[in-house]
């Protein structure tokens, strides 16, 4: 990944902060809704719906999405690869 990106896990380690459990936790106390869940943290956070699929980028960490994928695939590229391409020259 990219060095200030993180992708969470749920087996991830709480004590670092990169456990999918632990960040949505934390998200949600801040304001993030219920029916997301939170899979990675960086410059923004992304989450995904429970209830549809969906894929979103909260560009402030919680409240509504500033966007919202249909695929990990263009999440990936509107997020990510949007932000890192031309510095990585990818």
């Amino acid at each position: 990944m990219f060095e200030s990106e993180t992708l969470l896990s749920p087996l991830g380690d709480s004590s670092m902060g990169d456990d999918v459990v632990g960040a949505t936790e934390a998200r949600r106390a801040q304001g993030l809704p219920g029916e997301w869940v939170v899979f990675h943290v960086g410059f923004g956070t992304s989450a995904f719906h429970c209830g549809d699929g969906r894929y979103a980028w909260f560009e402030d960490g919680v409240g509504a999405p500033s966007r919202l994928f249909d695929s990990l695939d263009d999440w990936y590229r509107g997020v990510l690869r949007a932000e890192y391409a031309e510095r990585y020259g990818l």
